[in-house]
């Protein structure tokens, strides 16, 4: 195994699933990929065009920020000596995640799974069912919720 894709979200559960996946990753040698999903811009702004400015610059903030968070992640791994990267995409989760596997040669993807009931996985979608689902290459689901 070269590289082992981790879906992030800066939740409690990033720490849940990077315990369970750090120890494959030394006994492998993989590299782990640090990736979080930021949602397209035109469904964040949405039509609320009259804050437009407003909502470009918090937008650029956040971006920031959550690269940030992701650079501190990857040095947190390499202190361990576990080799790493990151990356901040602009892209719906599910299939963001999908789609960076496959363009980045990704021998596996894990990612955290939030409690949500029926309706809510019906409404809403969820990340982990659609990654599953969709993924060429084999998918660790851990689940989150204490």
């Amino acid at each position: 195994m070269k590289k082992i894709l981790v879906g992030v979200d800066f939740t409690e559960a990033d720490n849940i699933l990077l315990e369970i996946v750090k120890p494959l990753a030394k006994r492998t040698g993989a590299t782990i990929s640090l990736l979080h999903s930021v949602p397209p811009m035109s469904q964040w702004v949405g039509c609320y065009f009259a804050f437009v400015s407003q909502d470009i610059q918090a937008r650029k903030k956040e971006v920031e920020e959550f690269g940030a968070k992701l650079k501190a992640l990857e040095q947190a791994l390499e202190k361990e000596g576990i080799h790493s990267e990151s990356a901040l995409i602009e892209d719906h989760a599910g299939p963001g995640i999908v789609k960076y596997a496959n363009e980045n040669g990704c021998d596996q993807i894990a990612i955290g799974t939030h409690s949500k009931n029926m309706v809510e996985r019906a409404l809403l979608g969820s990340v982990a069912d659609h990654v599953v689902r969709k993924s060429h290459v084999p998918v660790l689901v851990v689940p989150t919720m204490k």
